[in-house]
C-alpha cells in the first residue's frame, strides 16, 4: 500500500472481518466508516433527485420553454466534463475526505440558495442557471474523491461489494427521490423541495468529518500536469477502459437528457387541457376526458382560478361517454372513493370497451408522471 494509506479499514480488525456474520451481499457495510458514508450518500442522493425534479418543474414554470430546460442541463454538465479530470488528480494529492466535503457543501449551498430565492418569491431563471453551475462544480469535486475514497474504507476483497452497494443506493434514490419530490411540491411548493435537498447532505458531512484521515496516495515528485498526462495515456492505452468511457459519453449525450425534459412530457405530451362549464343555475362542471390525459394539477389550478377549491371532494362516481365510432353505444368509467389521481387510474384500468391497453398505460402514466412533476 502507498505511504499513509490505512492497513486496517475503519477501526475493524482483520480478525473481526473474518468472524463477521454479515451476509455476503452487504458485507462491506460491516465497516463502520463505510456504513456511515453509504447511509449519508443514500439520503444525499435522494435529496439530489428531489432537487432535480423541483428544478426542472420550476424552470418550466418560469419560462414555459423546453430550450431553457436543456440549457439548465447543459449548465450542470459542462463543469463536470471540464473539471472532473483536474479534480481527479486533486483526489490523488489531497485528503479525499475534505475534497469530498467541499463538493458536498457546494451542492448543499446551491440548493439552499435556490430554496431562499424561491421561498421569498424573487427566483429567476438566471439564478437557476448560476446555481446549477455551482452545484455542478461541487459535483465535480465530490464524485472522483468519493470513488477513490471507498477502497480506503473496506478490505480489498469487499471493494466490489462496496461499489455495488453504492450503485444500488444511487439507483434506489432515483426511484424514491422523484416520488418524495412530488409529495413535497404538491403540499408546499418547489422552495420547500430545495430546502430539503439542501439539508439532505448533513449525513455525508458528518460521516466525512468523523472519519479518520486519508492521506494522499500520489507518488512524490510528479507534477500536476505529469499526473494528468499519465492518466490520459493509461486510458488511451487500455482498450476496455477507453471503450467503457466511450459508452458513458454516448449515454450522457443521447440517453441522459430525457431527465431534463420530463416536465415537458408530463405537462404537454402526457398532460392536457382541462375544461369546465357553468349551467344556468350557476353550478360548475368538469367536462370531457381531460382527466385521462394526466394534468391532474391543471384541474386543481382550474378549481383555484374559479375559486371553487372547497368543492373538490373524493366521491365514488361514474362518467359515461358516447362512443363516436359506434353511435348509440356508451362507455362507462367508474371512479372509486379514493383520492385522485389514483381513482382515475382505477377507472382507466376498469374500462375495457373504449380504451385499449396501450392507451390505458399511456393515460395512467400521464396521471402519475403529471403528478410527480408538479
Amino acid at each position: 500500500m502507498s505511504e499513509g494509506a490505512r492497513t486496517v479499514p475503519a477501526a475493524t480488525t482483520a480478525g473481526d472481518v473474518h468472524r463477521s456474520s454479515w451476509p455476503s451481499f452487504i458485507a462491506s457495510l460491516q465497516y463502520p466508516e463505510y456504513r456511515n458514508l453509504w447511509l449519508g450518500m443514500f439520503v444525499g442522493n435522494v435529496g439530489s433527485w428531489v432537487r432535480m425534479v423541483a428544478q426542472g418543474w420550476l424552470v418550466y414554470t418560469l419560462t414555459d420553454s423546453a430550450f431553457f430546460l436543456g440549457l439548465v442541463g447543459l449548465s450542470r454538465a459542462i463543469p463536470v466534463v471540464l473539471l472532473t479530470p483536474f479534480t481527479g488528480v486533486l483526489a490523488d494529492r489531497m485528503d479525499r475526505r475534505w475534497l469530498m466535503l467541499m463538493g458536498t457543501l457546494a451542492m448543499s449551498v446551491s440548493a439552499g440558495m435556490l430554496a431562499i430565492l424561491t421561498l421569498i418569491g424573487v427566483i429567476q431563471v438566471w439564478h437557476v442557471l448560476v446555481l446549477s453551475v455551482l452545484g455542478a462544480v461541487g459535483q465535480s469535486l465530490e464524485m472522483p474523491s468519493r470513488q477513490s475514497l471507498v477502497p480506503e474504507l473496506v478490505e480489498k476483497r469487499h471493494i466490489v461489494n462496496a461499489i455495488g452497494l453504492g450503485a444500488t443506493a444511487f439507483n434506489a434514490a432515483g426511484v424514491i427521490g422523484p416520488a418524495i419530490a412530488a409529495v413535497i411540491i404538491e403540499l408546499s411548493g418547489t422552495g420547500s423541495a430545495f430546502a430539503i435537498a439542501a439539508f439532505s447532505s448533513i449525513g455525508v458531512a458528518i460521516a466525512l468529518i468523523t472519519m479518520r484521515p486519508v492521506k494522499a496516495s500520489s507518488r512524490s515528485g510528479a507534477s500536476f500536469a505529469e499526473t494528468m498526462a499519465e492518466g490520459l495515456r493509461y486510458v488511451w492505452a487500455t482498450p476496455h477502459i477507453f471503450g467503457l468511457m466511450g459508452l458513458m459519453v454516448v449515454f450522457a449525450v443521447l440517453g441522459r437528457p430525457y431527465v431534463e425534459l420530463m416536465p415537458v412530457f408530463a405537462r404537454d405530451v402526457l398532460g392536457g387541457k382541462v375544461a369546465a362549464w357553468q349551467d344556468e343555475d350557476g353550478d360548475w362542471y368538469e367536462t370531457g376526458l381531460h382527466i385521462f390525459f394526466g394534468a391532474y394539477r391543471n384541474m386543481r389550478q382550474l378549481f383555484k382560478e374559479l375559486d371553487i377549491e372547497d368543492r373538490l371532494q373524493w366521491k365514488s362516481h361514474s362518467m359515461i361517454f358516447n362512443q363516436k365510432e359506434t353511435p348509440g353505444t356508451y362507455s362507462r368509467f367508474d371512479f372509486p372513493d379514493i383520492p385522485a389521481p389514483f381513482n382515475g387510474v382505477a377507472a382507466i384500468l376498469g374500462n375495457n370497451d373504449m380504451l385499449t391497453w396501450p392507451e390505458k398505460i399511456s393515460f395512467g402514466l400521464g396521471l402519475e408522471i403529471g403528478r410527480a412533476h408538479v
